[in-house]
């Protein structure tokens, strides 16, 4: 083996064990000094989150080391809550950490059970008081993401005579039926459910014409060219 071949593996061992050394020393002083006790956590304002289960959460690393702060045990608990969709933690010198917190926004309910966020997300948790606005969406559980479908197809139809949807039901036997503003109580049935809610729209616009939409509550659309229409009996 030449000299020079000697000297260089000689000199990377040297820094190697040097190397390990410092790791070592810098973890052992990690370990031993309680340098940078965290004393304040600070969370953006989050929609849905419970400040009481936020609190019971993050105030257990109140007091831990700054540099030792488990960070991603933090994320998991956090991302337990059904209504969190990311989480991210910072170390903010030299005695604090800043969350941020992400939620799902509710865009319906289902089956009266848990509610549907953006992009179909099913959040399982207790209904909420302050949502109980929020459309209601029904159907077996496996037929979700043809009920959500529906309801966004369904729902640019009747946008055109300002009468958004309040409740879609998917029937175990395959009908649909829609209830709108107004509580106009609307029957699709089974097949051409488009052209039929198509043909309520026209017939809808040309009874507003008249006036004499106030006060209807049923639309059967049942039928091949045609339509049933009740109203109140007032």
């Amino acid at each position: 083996m030449s000299q020079n071949v000697f000297v260089k593996r000689a000199c990377f061992v040297v820094l190697l064990v040097a190397s390990l050394t410092g790791v070592g020393l810098f973890y052992r002083h990690i370990q031993l000094t309680p340098s940078f006790p965290i004393v304040k956590i600070t969370v953006n304002k989050t929609s849905r989150i419970n400040e009481a289960w936020l609190s019971e959460q993050l105030q257990p690393y109140v007091g831990q080391n700054l540099l030792t702060l488990p960070i991603q045990q933090v994320v998991q608990q956090l991302k337990a809550n059904p209504w969190v969709k990311t989480v991210s933690i910072r170390r903010h010198w030299p005695n604090r950490i800043l969350v941020k917190i992400e939620t799902y926004q509710p865009v319906a309910q289902w089956n009266q059970t848990a509610y549907i966020a953006d992009n179909n997300h099913l959040v399982e948790t207790a209904l909420l008081k302050e949502l109980s606005d929020l459309p209601l969406l029904e159907g077996p559980a496996d037929q979700r993401n043809l009920v959500w479908q529906a309801y966004q197809e369904f729902s640019q139809i009747s946008r055109r005579v300002e009468l958004p949807i309040t409740r879609l039901t998917f029937t175990p036997w395959g009908s649909w039926r829609v209830t709108l503003a107004k509580k106009i109580e609307v029957v699709l049935g089974k097949t051409d459910t488009h052209s039929r809610l198509e043909r309520f729209i026209m017939a809808y616009n040309t009874l507003e014409k008249l006036r004499t939409t106030e006060n209807m509550v049923y639309v059967d659309l049942r039928y091949n060219n045609g339509l049933t229409i009740a109203w109140h009996s007032n």
